[in-house]
């Protein structure tokens, strides 16, 4: 193994880099900081009678796995301007699975902090943790435990109790890599013959085929790599946060729970037998009484407002069959046993009175006389 060097420049107001307080709590409103291109610098100026400590954080490129860099150094360019008293607290804090592992206060004295640069040790030596306000050494177990899944790095910027402006140029971490690079060798740096289900230069990953079961720690506080149960036609699997159950997912030509059927997902889709909600109430029919029945529209013709059946179906319709629409239907032509005719009772049943609501009959001349 060689080292190498990740070096991350600050690029626009963008870059990834944050500025926060111990506990990453304080809300900085509008005044963030800001990049200044002629110095290529993101800067941050205190408000006045402003004595909050901050912390930069480092962006997504030094976070997650990085076993690789123990041994090596991380380094931060940056500059502050202020008086008085030195701060007295950790000069970084970093936390990886559900560890935080602090520098500087109450740690060793490798630490080289100037005007221009943070620079510390990826090694336990000068690393402790807190135990209710304790600062106790950090182990070497805990310092690879955090190493191998960083979450948060927190780089104290704020060095003087009366703080006026803080500045960060770049950052940069020291990682072994197998390929030459031209460096020195990475002492240090341990690179393990893992066992079935393992991988990575600690054994800390789980292979190719296997999950982490987080709730079995017989072989370590991370969990152990398991096979995964998916009939060996998964691209990977994982288990699940909540219910504790292993998600497969299938290769390309495999489907089912645990990848045990071949052929498309999609074929198996059959509406008839789906169990969407969404899908069943889209198929859900309405009562039939919600729907009027054509002999509700038998007077319409009395409100020419309305729309009536014949007028929303050509003539000819075999939805609304009519009499008079359908010269073939003569066998029920005017009769009670066709539902959908449209006779008009006689004048005998109904005389040309006013009882009578379907007369159009006018009025003679003797009511009007003249």
């Amino acid at each position: 193994l060689y080292w190498s060097t990740l070096r991350v420049p600050v690029r626009g107001d963008e870059s990834g880099f944050g500025l926060t307080d111990r506990d990453a709590s304080t809300w900085l409103g509008k005044n963030k900081p800001v990049f200044n291109w002629d110095t290529y610098e993101l800067s941050y100026k205190y408000n006045p009678g402003d004595r909050t400590v901050f912390y930069w954080s480092l962006p997504d490129e030094f976070l997650g796995s990085k076993l690789g860099a123990y041994g090596g150094h991380m380094t931060v360019v940056q500059r502050g301007v202020g008086s008085g008293e030195p701060v007295q607290d950790s000069s970084v804090i970093m936390t990886g699975n559900g560890l935080t592992v602090h520098y500087g206060l109450g740690g060793g004295t490798d630490e080289e902090e100037k005007e221009e640069n943070t620079r510390v040790l990826l090694k336990e030596d000068g690393w402790f943790t807190l135990k209710n306000g304790v600062p106790l050494p950090a182990t070497r177990e805990e310092f690879m435990k955090v190493l191998s899944n960083i979450e948060v790095i927190h780089v104290r910027a704020s060095t003087k109790k009366e703080m006026e402006e803080l500045m960060i140029q770049k950052a940069m971490m020291d990682i072994s890599v197998p390929q030459n690079t031209g460096g020195p060798p990475a002492s240090g740096v341990e690179e393990c013959e893992c066992p079935d289900g393992y991988s990575g230069l600690s054994c800390e990953e789980c292979d190719d085929g296997y999950y982490r079961d987080k709730e079995d720690d017989s072989e370590g506080d991370l969990g152990a790599c398991k096979p995964c149960p998916c009939n060996d036609n998964q691209d990977s699997c994982e288990q699940d946060d909540e219910g504790g159950e292993v998600v497969c997912v299938c290769k390309e030509g495999w489907t089912g729970l645990d990848c045990d059927t071949e052929g498309d997902p999609e074929d198996f889709l059959d509406p008839q037998n789906s169990t969407d909600p969404e899908y069943l109430d889209s198929q859900e029919y309405s009562d039939p009484e919600d729907y009027s029945s054509p002999l509700d529209y038998q007077d319409s013709d009395l409100y020419p407002d309305i729309l009536t059946p014949e007028s929303q179906n050509p003539p000819n319709s075999q939805r609304y069959p009519d009499s008079r629409a359908n010269p073939s239907n003569q066998a029920n032509t005017g009769s009670r046993g066709n539902p959908y005719s449209r006779a008009q009772p006689t004048s005998q049943a109904y005389p040309g009175s006013r009882d009578n609501p379907y007369s159009r009959a006018q009025p003679t001349s003797q009511p009007y006389p003249g």
